[in-house]
Order: structure tokens, then C-alpha cells, then sequence
């Protein structure tokens, strides 16, 4: 678990120590796994370069269920934080799949639309092809008799 700390304000009416800086010491809240949400004094500067080694607690030592249940709480906190970012991952990767299914989809609807005016000329073609090949076998069927007896004729006559 990380450390870290935070500068809170107090609206309590305690005289605020001085650091060795000579700088008011802001109150700050410790979240570190010893002693997690216990207030203490520490140096205005802390961090920085000219920062001192000033520490006053503010709170008394807190009983060891109270930090187990707080160091439990902060746990879970971290915990949930990390679910719920490994969803919100999840989520995004799910939005984009969706995103290119529906794209696949458009492309695949348009593809259906071209067969499907394919297939309708190619349907007319068929139909035209049908209605002549009837024609030529009624004309067929006419001019046979004709052409048998032609024939006929010419076997006779030679």
C-alpha cells in the first residue's frame, strides 16, 4: 500500500507549533500502514529542499483495532479502485469491439443490397432467356412440320 499524507485544515482552536523553520506547521493526515489516518504536525517545507525534520503528533495513539480496521478499509478501498479501473477497461475494449462489429455489420448489409440488385438483374436475364428460348421452340415446332416435308421432297425427288 502506498504512504502518503495530507495537509488538512482544522477549524479546532489549537495553537499551531512552529517548525524548526520557524514556519507554522500545517496539520497533516497520515495514511501509512502503522498508524493510517492519525493527524500530525510536520515542517510547511516537508519535501522540499529546505525542508526540517519537525513531528508533533496531534492525535494520541489509536487503538490496534482501529488501525486494523482502518488499514482493512484502505485495503478495500484499493481494491475496489483497482476492479473498478479494470472494468472501465474492459468497458472501453467492449465499446470498440462493439464499434467495429457494427462496422462489419454496415459492410456486410451493403455487400447483402449489392447481391440482392445481382441478383434481381440476373433474375430479369433468366426470365428473358426463358421467354425467348419459348419462342424459338413455338417457331420451331411451326416450321418443323414445313422442313420435314422439304426434306421429304428432296429425299423423293433425288
Amino acid at each position: 500500500m502506498a504512504t502518503s499524507s495530507s495537509i488538512s485544515s482544522s477549524s479546532a482552536d489549537v495553537a499551531v507549533p512552529r517548525c524548526h523553520c520557524g514556519m507554522r506547521s500545517p496539520m497533516r493526515t497520515t495514511w501509512r500502514c502503522d498508524y493510517p489516518g492519525r493527524r500530525f504536525y510536520g515542517c510547511a517545507a516537508c519535501g522540499g529542499p529546505n525542508s526540517c525534520t519537525f513531528f508533533e503528533c496531534f492525535d494520541p495513539v489509536p487503538p490496534k483495532r482501529f488501525v486494523d480496521v482502518i488499514r482493512n478499509l484502505l485495503e478495500a478501498n484499493e481494491s475496489l479502485s483497482t476492479n473498478n479501473h479494470n472494468m472501465m477497461m474492459t468497458n472501453s475494449e467492449l465499446t470498440a469491439a462493439l464499434r467495429k462489429t457494427t462496422k462489419k455489420a454496415e459492410e456486410l448489409a451493403a455487400d447483402v443490397d449489392g447481391m440482392v440488385a445481382s441478383n434481381v438483374v440476373l433474375s430479369e436475364d433468366l426470365t428473358t432467356c426463358v421467354v425467348s428460348r419459348r419462342r424459338l421452340r413455338s417457331a420451331l415446332v411451326a416450321v418443323l412440320p414445313a422442313l420435314i416435308a422439304c426434306v421429304w421432297l428432296r429425299v423423293v425427288n433425288n
